[in-house]
């Protein structure tokens, strides 16, 4: 079934695109990975947790196909691979009220002055994430930058999303490690992780 599951999308033809085909399974959890790397840590969620459907998003064709091959490897039926840009993705095709948990693992933090527009998380798509979570949806980031870490943190929480974890520590829930996670925890590079979980009943500005 993975064969069937994998999806490989040029962003600007999302538009023209009907989620539906994306989504063959309804009453499930679902979780969704936003930039699977080699595709590690969302494969080995998705088999010790068979029951539930693990979609990732990753723009490099690179990475998506590191992450396919894995993927296919695994023989996990219960993984949706797409090759798009994020912000497009979820902004054109996804509707309201379709993941019960997105993941953020160690998004490019775009230091550079110049290039902080480049940065994954901004308003909008805070307001996105927001829109296509369930109501007792749940975000999980971890990062390695604590400036740009702290900026997710504070863009959420301005945007629908209250705290429920912050620390240094990977919160319980984290089963699995990602490969540059691995690689700073070995090089000694602090490492930060939040659990944000959506505020249904507070008011913000859409």
């Amino acid at each position: 079934m993975v064969l069937d599951s994998i999806k490989e999308v040029d962003a600007p033809l999302s538009r023209y695109l009907n989620w539906n085909i994306f989504e063959p399974f309804f009453g499930y959890i679902k979780h969704l990975e936003i930039g699977i790397g080699n595709g590690e840590y969302l494969v080995n969620n998705a088999k010790v947790k068979s029951k539930e459907i693990f979609y990732g998003i990753e723009y490099n064709p690179k990475y998506y196909r590191k992450g396919l091959l894995r993927a296919q490897k695994a023989n996990v039926n219960n993984v949706f691979l797409i090759c798009s840009e994020a912000k497009t993705f979820l902004n054109l095709i996804v509707p309201d009220n379709v993941f019960d948990f997105i993941h953020i693992n160690f998004p490019d933090p775009w230091p550079k002055k110049r290039h902080l527009r480049r940065r994954l998380v901004d308003k909008e798509f805070a307001k996105d994430l927001y829109r296509v979570l369930k109501p007792k949806g749940v975000i999980y980031i971890a990062s390695d930058f604590y400036e740009y870490f702290l900026n997710i943190v504070s863009i959420l929480e301005l945007n629908g999303f209250v705290k429920s974890y912050f620390g240094n520590s990977p919160y319980p829930e984290r089963l699995f490690k990602t490969k540059y996670e691995k690689r700073f925890e070995n090089k000694g590079i602090p490492l930060f992780y939040a659990i944000l979980k959506k505020n249904i009943d507070k008011e913000f500005s859409m």
